[in-house]
């Protein structure tokens, strides 16, 4: 008896795409296309992007991150839900921002947090433009607090939130 025929079907190769890197930390969604959405891509990943995000006042962290070593800490119970509505309009519009050292940024090839686990000294990179649409305060249980943010893509939601967590325990102008 002759051994069967099999119907040999040509490879097909398939391309894949992801749309970025998501905080490990994060919860969400990671966009993957597959085939000739990849053509489309680029526009679909452009435009405005929404999170929401808990912060909490006075503790900072080497990854400004909840996942991170705790490097400073200071009082928070001075600040009010008032001081952190006041103080967003500061960080909305077009704003120039520093990339976090733990980040999926790369130099020569590695990502930046990788080699700042290893204990390699690592340059922050320079301060890089982007477009904050809209940030409002959701909640405020001391010392945490929710934002609701729509920013561009490329936009850091944990250097945001401790850029005004230093915002607000630095000295403000009514001596506080």
């Amino acid at each position: 008896m002759p051994p069967p025929k099999c119907n040999k079907r040509k490879k097909q190769t398939f391309k894949i795409e992801h749309g970025g890197t998501l905080h490990s930390a994060a919860k969400g969604v990671l966009v993957v296309v597959v085939g000739r959405g990849t053509k489309m891509f680029t526009s679909m990943l452009s435009g405005i992007k929404r999170h929401i995000v808990t912060g909490e006042l006075g503790k900072a962290t080497d990854t400004l991150d909840s996942t991170g070593k705790v490097t400073e800490e200071k009082p928070y119970d001075t600040v009010t839900r008032d001081d952190i509505e006041g103080i967003v309009p500061k960080f909305t519009g077009n704003v120039m921002q520093l990339p976090p050292l733990y980040s999926a940024l790369k130099k020569d090839g590695q990502r930046l947090s990788t080699l700042v686990k290893r204990g390699e000294a690592v340059e922050t990179k320079p301060a890089r433009p982007d477009t904050v649409y809209s940030i409002s305060l959701q909640k405020f249980q001391p010392p945490f607090f929710t934002l609701n943010v729509e920013c561009g893509e490329g936009f850091y939601i944990k250097s945001l939130v401790s850029d005004i967590d230093k915002e607000l325990s630095s000295p403000r102008k009514d001596g506080t």
